[in-house]
């Protein structure tokens, strides 16, 4: 038998207006991909699934939870916003170069 550990992210429990809220803490690269597949998703499905557009609430939560509780915020939200770029000129596939700096 194969056991494989794999992590999404750093998971942490945070307070916020007394409420409690999970921060996942994703990598960077996670980020990228999440906005530019969200919008995509959109932008192909929302008018025939009308649900699809929740997922542009879940990119809100996510630059907010990036915002406001996140590691290396700087570097997420560069690559989140390449994720926007990239969706806007139709670049899709495996990230080529990793490197905005």
């Amino acid at each position: 038998n194969v056991r494989m550990r794999h992590n999404l992210g750093n998971l942490e429990v945070k307070s916020f207006l007394n409420k409690k809220i999970y921060i996942y803490n994703h990598s960077y690269i996670r980020n990228y991909y999440q906005v530019r597949n969200a919008l995509y998703l959109v932008s192909k499905y929302g008018k025939l699934y009308p649900r699809v557009f929740k997922c542009l609430f879940s990119l809100v939560k996510l630059f907010t939870s990036v915002i406001l509780f996140q590691h290396h915020k700087l570097r997420k939200l560069q690559y989140m916003f390449l994720g926007i770029w990239h969706f806007i000129i139709k670049r899709f596939g495996k990230l080529k170069n990793t490197s905005i700096d």
